[in-house]
């Protein structure tokens, strides 16, 4: 951590001196040299702080990429994933979606990450498996559920909390325990032909529009002292309606 701390004044002392023979050499007096030099280093720690999060936030997965591959893996895989964070000693089960925590601590998690919010469905069942095992609170782990889902959660003869995901990307990322993207397959990109392109830009049917373009562009050619700016315009676009009816002919 000194380290890091020395490193960071010895970057700015650096920066602060180049700037300052810099600004010596081109002239500028002392306090404006000496306030243009703390500007300096401002802008530059500025843009490396920048840098530096773009990247990280490139390295880690970002909360909807988390729901995402959860979704992709399925609850077993999810499941799994979350009991490997929590400590040895604790006396957990899981039954189902649920993760069950009986001991030291007392808890209940609903696991229902997939492509859809829960619904009331899925909340009822976690509900009968809490009953079960004698647990009056759920803790739901999931895309956010929909209001009316929040409005019957409230009517349950138990309680039933739903757990942000920013909160468990931040928990998962405390414990390093985020999931790893997935490896997209490189997919070759067919090639464009110019060819196909013209073929479908220079349709017979368009030279219709082309040639209006291009006679009204002419006509405007004669009211505005852009004369020679319109003219190019009106004809290109004639141009381009000859092209169509050649590409008609030729199919």
């Amino acid at each position: 951590m000194m380290a890091k701390l020395f490193d960071k004044i010895a970057f700015v002392l650096v920066i602060f001196i180049l700037s300052y023979l810099w600004l010596n050499f081109l002239g500028l007096q002392t306090p404006l040299n000496l306030a243009t030099s703390f500007f300096v280093i401002v802008l530059v720690s500025g843009l490396l702080l920048h840098a530096k999060n773009r990247y990280q936030d490139k390295q880690t997965i970002s909360i909807s990429e988390m729901q995402t591959i959860f979704a992709i893996w399925g609850a077993r895989k999810t499941i799994c994933r979350l009991v490997s964070t929590l400590p040895k000693d604790y006396d957990v089960k899981v039954d189902g979606l649920n993760i069950l925590i009986r001991s030291p601590i007392k808890r209940m998690y609903y696991i229902g990450y997939k492509f859809n919010p829960p619904n009331a469905d899925d909340i009822a069942k976690a509900r009968l498996v809490a009953l079960k095992y004698n647990f009056d609170k759920v803790y739901i782990l999931s895309k956010r559920p929909k209001r009316e889902v929040f409005l019957m959660m409230n009517l349950l003869d138990i309680d039933c909390e739903y757990i942000e995901n920013r909160v468990v990307h931040k928990y998962l990322k405390l414990h390093n325990a985020l999931p790893e993207k997935l490896a997209s397959k490189k997919r070759k990109m067919p090639k464009v032909k110019i060819s196909e392109v013209a073929a479908n830009v220079f349709v017979k049917s368009r030279a219709k529009y082309f040639a209006f373009s291009g006679i009204l562009l002419a006509l405007m050619s004669f009211f505005t002292p852009l004369t020679l700016y319109y003219l190019i315009l009106s004809s290109i676009s004639l141009a381009a309606a000859v092209v169509c009816l050649l590409q008609g002919r030729a199919y």
